[in-house]
């Protein structure tokens, strides 16, 4: 079967473009699965976002966004930022562009082709998209020599 690997470091075909991907992370890289991880500090009153984004082999992608409370101290006071289910920050620019990617619009355009996109959930701190490879993505490309040689084989 041909090699078909979506993701990257340097995120999922150009779908994370306009995203800083210098500090990504590869938590699992094997031959047959691989798993990369973006934590982003926002703004003072915005949560950690953690971006994952994971694919096996010739297989399905899951993308996750995960918010994480933080604390800053700035002019002595203390400023707590939590995960809320407004769409805000690194969040609120990933679900637009999911949205897009379902409808296949925008960047997403060659990616809808191969995938269909089910958002499995969105809370305040997490949020997950199964891109499904759709079969047709999934079916081998013969090639014309493929099967004049096989044709040549068989005698027809």
């Amino acid at each position: 079967m041909a090699t078909n690997w979506y993701c990257s470091r340097d995120g999922i075909l150009n779908l994370f473009e306009g995203f800083d991907l210098r500090n990504v992370e590869t938590p699992v890289n094997k031959p047959d699965v691989s798993l990369f991880r973006l934590v982003t500090d926002q703004g003072p009153n915005l949560p950690r976002h953690i971006l994952e984004w994971g694919e096996a082999k010739n297989n399905d992608i899951v993308i996750w966004s995960i918010q994480e409370p933080r604390s800053s101290n700035a002019n002595r006071k203390i400023h707590i930022a939590v995960p809320t289910k407004h769409r805000r920050g690194i969040r609120g620019k990933l679900c637009k562009l999911m949205a897009d990617l379902a409808r296949g619009n925008g960047r997403g355009r060659e990616l809808a082709k191969s995938f269909k996109i089910v958002k499995v959930k969105e809370e305040a701190r997490e949020a997950v998209w199964h891109l499904v490879r759709r079969p047709e993505a999934k079916i081998l490309a013969i090639k014309k020599d493929q099967v004049e040689t096989w044709v040549a084989s068989v005698g027809i």
